[in-house]
C-alpha cells in the first residue's frame, strides 16, 4: 500500500500470543531489512521492559507519518495490568501520527487504517457452521480443526487521512463524510530513507530515556 515505508513499529504485550506473533513478523520482515527497518519498542535491547499505557501512547505519537505501526496485540501492560478495548482505542483516537494496521479489529473503527486481521463476525460464522454440522449427525471427535482466515478489511476514512488506498479485492467500511485532511506525503527520495531512519533511531533514544527515568 505504501513501499516508500521505511519503518515499521510493532505493538505487542508480554502474552504469549503476541511472543508468536512477533516471532512471525520478524521472519516476514526478514527480506525487506535491507530497505526497512522493524522495531518493537519495549523489548529492544536496552528497552526490554514491555509498555505501560502513557509510554505506548508516546510511542504512538512519536512515529513518523511516513512511519507505519502494527497493532499486534495490547491487552496488558509492562505490569500485567489489564487494559481494556476501550482505553486502546482512545490511545489511537488521540495519539496516532502514523497508519496503524491491525490483526484483529477489537479496536476497528477508532482511527487505525485496518489490513489482515480476524473479524469476530467472521469467526462467529465459522463457529455457527462447526455448530450446524454437528447438528446435522457429524461426530464432533471426527472433525479436523478449521482455522478461521483472516480477510483484508479497511477503514476508509483512515485510509484517506493518511493518503492511502485499500487493495482492490478488499472490503472498505466507514467512507470519507467530506474532505479528510491528509497527512503529508513526501515524494520517494533518499530523504525519506534518512527521515525514516532518523525516525527510529530518535523513537529509541526517546523510550530508553523514559525508562531510565
Amino acid at each position: 500500500m505504501r513501499p516508500e515505508t521505511r519503518l515499521v513499529v510493532a505493538i505487542a504485550d508480554r502474552t504469549p500470543a503476541s511472543a508468536r506473533l512477533m516471532e512471525r513478523v520478524n521472519q516476514a520482515m526478514g527480506p525487506y531489512l535491507d530497505r526497512a527497518q522493524i522495531m518493537f519498542p519495549g523489548f529492544e535491547t536496552g528497552d526490554d521492559q514491555g509498555l505501560d499505557l502513557p509510554t505506548l501512547g508516546d510511542t504512538l505519537a512519536s512515529v513518523p507519518s511516513k512511519g507505519a505501526v502494527l497493532l499486534l496485540g495490547f491487552s496488558e501492560d509492562r505490569d500485567g495490568n489489564p487494559i481494556a478495548d476501550e482505553e486502546l482505542a482512545a490511545l489511537i483516537r488521540e495519539r496516532a501520527a502514523s497508519p496503524i494496521y491491525l490483526v484483529g479489529d477489537a479496536v476497528f473503527g477508532t482511527g487505525a487504517v485496518g489490513g489482515w486481521m480476524i473479524t469476530a463476525r467472521k469467526m462467529g460464522v465459522d463457529t455457527a457452521s462447526v455448530v450446524l454440522n454437528i447438528l446435522d449427525g457429524e461426530n464432533a471427535n471426527e472433525m479436523l480443526p478449521r482455522a478461521t482466515r483472516p480477510v483484508q478489511r479497511f477503514d476508509g476514512t483512515a485510509l484517506a487521512r493518511f493518503g492511502l488506498k485499500a487493495p482492490a479485492e478488499a472490503e472498505v467500511v466507514n467512507p470519507p463524510a467530506g474532505k479528510v485532511e491528509e497527512r503529508p506525503i513526501l515524494p520517494v527520495t533518499g530523504l525519506v530513507w534518512a527521515v525514516g531512519l532518523a525516525g527510529a533511531a530518535a523513537l529509541a533514544v526517546f523510550l530508553r530515556r523514559r525508562y531510565k527515568a
